[in-house]
């Protein structure tokens, strides 16, 4: 979990065969490591109490819930208890630093990105009637596709070699609720350590999901986080290049209003013009996506149910 941020640090060598301690040798050690021995090798949190940044910002949890999400294993989900722990930890020791001057950023919910699709709109996606889809792939209420399983179902509709999906290709319901329940969770100890302590809040969560079910429109194009939707990278779970100026502008009108700044906002429309994210689009046509967005967010709200995104023609 977070424990991490507050324990490890850079070591020699600077290569390690542990990926984890690797990246931290290469991001928070390699300036030290090369400049001398003499040089402190500090942890994230020891680095943000001794650089005096203007305001720190604690973004922490995200990563940590990717694995679960990433296969559908609720078990590979944080314990609640020691990431409230260290969360509180964390906080503690920036506030004793920075009395005013501290923004949290909540968790998003892996199943707002586009690495999950519903499979009504896998359907649209492959030119198949819903029910078709749900009953060949086995695919329940609540069921989600991976960008592996979408990938491969749109594969198997164009040799029209149709079989079961391959391990990984499906989120099945109990684990899709299990994780967006913890994260949650989660969220939940985010905004209370955060009332605590005096710290501004930024809501990356409802940022995500006001992207999933309604889009945002620049210019003449709505962006949205269907795959291929212009907000996530190909891999599902991160931003490009116009998510973060979103998640920017966001950022930079809270700062603005709480300390009294006038911070510009990014651009948006440069950003879209040099995002590669927003290149390609999907071959279906926008209206029917956002037919079938806008009866998915409907059962959501009625339901729980959630929507997502779309495969593997482009044009």
């Amino acid at each position: 979990v977070c424990s991490s941020d507050l324990t490890l640090r850079p070591t020699a060598p600077l290569v390690s065969p542990n990926t984890k301690q690797n990246s931290v040798d290469f991001v928070l050690g390699y300036s030290a490591q090369l400049l001398g021995s003499d040089k402190p090798l500090w942890t994230q949190v020891e680095y943000a109490e001794n650089l005096n940044p203007s305001v720190a910002m604690v973004a922490l949890g995200y990563s940590d819930v990717l694995p679960a999400a990433a296969i559908g294993d609720p078990g590979l989900l944080p314990d609640l208890g020691a990431f409230r722990a260290a969360y509180q930890q964390i906080l503690t020791r920036l506030r004793a630093k920075f009395p005013t001057q501290i923004m949290v950023v909540n968790i998003p919910d892996p199943m707002d990105t586009a690495w999950v699709t519903s499979p009504e709109t896998a359907a649209v996606r492959v030119n198949l009637p819903a029910s078709t889809v749900r009953s060949q792939w086995n695919l329940k209420t609540g069921d989600l596709l991976t960008i592996p399983g979408l990938t491969e179902l749109g594969i198997q509709v164009e040799t029209k070699d149709w079989k079961a999906l391959p391990a990984g290709s499906i989120l099945r319901a109990d684990a899709v609720a299990a994780i967006r329940a913890r994260v949650a969770a989660m969220n939940t100890e985010i905004a209370t350590q955060a009332s605590a302590t005096g710290a501004l809040v930024y809501d990356a969560a409802a940022r995500f999901h006001a992207v999933r079910t309604s889009g945002v429109k620049i210019g003449s194009r709505v962006f949205t986080a269907d795959y291929l939707g212009g907000f996530d990278l190909l891999n599902g779970f991160y931003p490009g290049f116009l998510g973060h100026a979103l998640m920017a502008n966001d950022i930079l009108a809270a700062i603005n209003s709480k300390f009294g700044k006038s911070y510009p906002l990014v651009d948006l429309t440069k950003i879209v013009a040099d995002d590669p994210a927003v290149f390609r689009k999907p071959s279906v046509a926008t209206e029917q996506l956002e037919e079938v967005r806008s009866e998915e967010h409907t059962s959501e709200l009625q339901s729980h149910s959630f929507i997502s995104y779309a495969v593997f023609c482009l044009k």
